[in-house]
């Protein structure tokens, strides 16, 4: 046994856990009520309104993606979206979508990470996962459901056909999902590569390459999507500073207070060591994917995307579903 790859995982972590712990299910139970009730008094704007608009407006699925690339981003959410917003014209049901995606994040979050209870509660209950990508209505909900269900996928079956549908849905929900996505399917694949070869049977070989084939294939589709053209409303901004970027990434706040700036890289350092140091802990995947997913994610974040908390909220993202790696 070695910590690469499929072969590293005990039957333990292969079998699929049981229902959640009684603790588990309180929490998931007392979140969902304050989501909702945040989320009835929420009044979407913005980006909610524009993904819910462009579905409404969009006659057919495949029309989605030319209407979708103006934003410089995959037609996931709209695509989800779409059969519901053919319905009714009402932000609720924008906002119900939503709300059972964010559901189903919860549930397998809280089932798969490895925390203890308290932590679980004490996640659950931040900013991001209850005001920021929980109750507004936007494809950051749906990013971290696909990413969570991507980890499932993989401690059940390891690399192959299932986690590559998984990753390939995962990087049409936005920009950072795709980079999120590339770096779960870069670890992954090159952390099995080994068993792969040991492995012998024809059949095993032909999956690992040509699931890998199809995920270089589909990525640079989604990157082409993705990719700033002349009119769309993304334009590659000012270098804004890896510490900047870091530190918002865990700590969503608007600071400007003097004393922050000057250790801003420090502080940034340090919670990624932290973070680096526990996927180290958990698998070489698990490292791959975060070492991966960073240097993707603040190479964007440090040039581009604007200052905003559900941008660099993205690097939370990652160190969560860390957490879910057995």
């Amino acid at each position: 046994m070695t910590r690469l790859g499929r072969g590293a995982l005990s039957p333990a972590a292969l079998r699929w856990r049981g229902a959640l712990s009684p603790a588990d299910r309180l929490t998931w139970a007392v979140h969902a009520v304050v989501v909702a009730a945040l989320g009835w008094r929420h009044e979407p704007w913005r980006d909610e309104l524009q993904a819910w608009s462009i579905a409404m407006a969009t006659d057919a699925p495949w029309g989605l993606f030319p209407n979708t690339r103006l934003e410089g981003r995959p037609p996931g959410w709209q695509l989800v979206l779409w059969p519901f917003a053919q319905l009714t014209t009402s932000v609720r049901m924008l906002q119900l979508v939503a709300f059972v995606v964010g559901l189903i994040a919860a549930w397998w979050w809280l089932r798969l990470t490895a925390l203890a209870w308290w932590l679980k509660a004490l996640v659950m209950f931040g900013f991001l996962f209850t005001g920021g990508y929980f109750v507004h209505a936007r494809d950051y909900v749906l990013s971290f459901m696909l990413l969570v269900l991507s980890v499932a996928v993989y401690r059940r079956y390891g690399v192959g056909w299932r986690l590559t549908v998984m990753l390939c849905l995962l990087a049409f929900a936005n920009a950072f999902s795709l980079a999120m996505a590339a770096a779960f399917a870069a670890a992954a694949w090159v952390g099995d590569a080994a068993a792969a070869r040991r492995g012998g049977a024809t059949w095993r070989r032909l999956e690992w390459f040509g699931s890998a084939a199809l995920c270089v294939v589909w990525f640079a589709w989604a990157a082409y999507l993705t990719y700033p053209t002349a009119d769309n409303q993304f334009q590659v901004g000012k270098y804004k500073g890896f510490g900047n970027a870091l530190t918002r990434s865990f700590l969503p706040l608007n600071y400007e207070w003097s004393w922050l700036t000057r250790i801003d890289d420090w502080l940034a350092a340090l919670l990624l060591l932290g973070v680096l140091v526990y996927a180290w802990s958990r698998s070489m995947v698990a490292f791959g994917f975060a070492v991966l997913s960073f240097a993707m994610l603040l190479y964007n974040l440090t040039y581009g995307y604007g200052d905003y908390w559900w941008h660099f909220g993205n690097a939370t993202l990652v160190t969560m579903t860390v957490t879910c790696f057995a």
